[in-house]
């Protein structure tokens, strides 16, 4: 039998996450990705293809503090192929990438960067 994951679903906490950016530094520049997460049908996938989204695309961008973050639950959720191929080529190209473990995670993490001066334990 397999145990079910009940941990928050990736939606919850990039929801969590956009508030708690939002609340940090009120009018944060953010750019997300609209089909993160999601199961699109063949057609839906298809036309989304065609208006450019890329598989592997990672879910938030902060243009101004040149940082990417790919969120994933708090348990479970991993990098996709094409994630991992990504991430290197947008290191690369100077951008700071965190993938983390669900909104928390991604606040400290910020935080490491020297992008918000604090640590969070509960959002």
């Amino acid at each position: 039998m397999t145990t079910k994951n009940t941990t928050p679903h990736e939606s919850w906490e990039q929801q969590s996450l956009v508030a708690e950016l939002e609340r940090l530094e009120p009018g944060i520049l953010m750019e997300i990705n609209p089909a993160a997460g999601m199961k699109l049908d063949k057609r839906m996938a298809a036309t989304v293809k065609t208006l450019g989204y890329q598989a592997g695309t990672l879910d938030i961008f902060l243009p101004e503090h040149r940082v990417y973050i790919e969120l994933k639950r708090q348990k479970g959720g991993s990098l996709s192929t094409e994630q991992k191929a990504r991430i290197p080529r947008l290191e690369a190209a100077g951008y700071r990438v965190i993938v983390a473990k669900g909104a928390v995670d991604a606040i400290n993490q910020l935080g490491k960067l020297g992008l918000f001066q604090l640590t969070l334990k509960e959002i």
